[in-house]
């Protein structure tokens, strides 16, 4: 019997990591939320068009009467073509980079999980965005989706505790860098 061929380059060891600490608590209400970006990956639509897949998880300690959602995932799939330009600006704009660094400057490891946009660290670092979600029924059940708003740049305004500028927002930046972009 012929084997299944998957598209793709899924690896065991992403479905372990998968499966494995899910959130499974109920599904946020519609409303604004405070996001940490966990991981941007570098893909291929199901039309043959580049892709980045975001990998969003709700930080409960933005509010407390978040706090019982925190951890809840959130997945958006942004398309870099045309017609979805204006996905790819709120990507930029929510991440504070230049959209020519993004185009130009987007630095990807050998499993195409972006690393770098220009100067701004992506792996490993807690990257704050805020977004206006809902939810939608999927095959399993309730799930966040974004909504029509999209991503904001999380500001240091936003943080109830600290009133000062946006002094610490990552600076996009000019310099050449030498690491291949995706």
């Amino acid at each position: 019997m012929p084997k299944v061929k998957w598209g793709g380059k899924l690896t065991e060891n992403e479905i372990e990591e998968a499966s494995s600490g899910g959130y499974k608590g109920k599904t946020p209400p519609p409303g604004l939320y405070q996001f940490k970006l966990r991981w941007a990956k570098n893909g291929i639509s199901s039309n043959d068009n580049p892709m980045v897949t975001v990998l969003y998880v709700l930080d409960g300690d933005w509010k407390k009467e978040h706090k019982q959602y925190d951890g809840a995932p959130m997945f958006d799939n942004v398309t870099v073509i045309p017609s979805t330009a204006w996905k790819v600006k709120n990507l930029c704009d929510a991440l504070n980079v230049k959209y020519k660094d993004f185009l130009e400057k987007t630095v990807v490891d050998d499993d195409g999980y972006i690393t770098k946009i220009g100067k701004l660290t992506i792996k490993d670092e807690d990257l704050l965005v805020k977004a206006k979600v809902g939810n939608e029924d999927g095959d399993e059940g309730p799930r966040l989706r974004m909504g029509k708003a999209g991503l904001m740049p999380f500001t240091e305004d936003d943080d109830d505790d600290d009133d000062d500028d946006d002094d610490d927002k990552p600076a996009a930046s000019d310099d050449d860098d030498d690491s291949e972009p995706f």
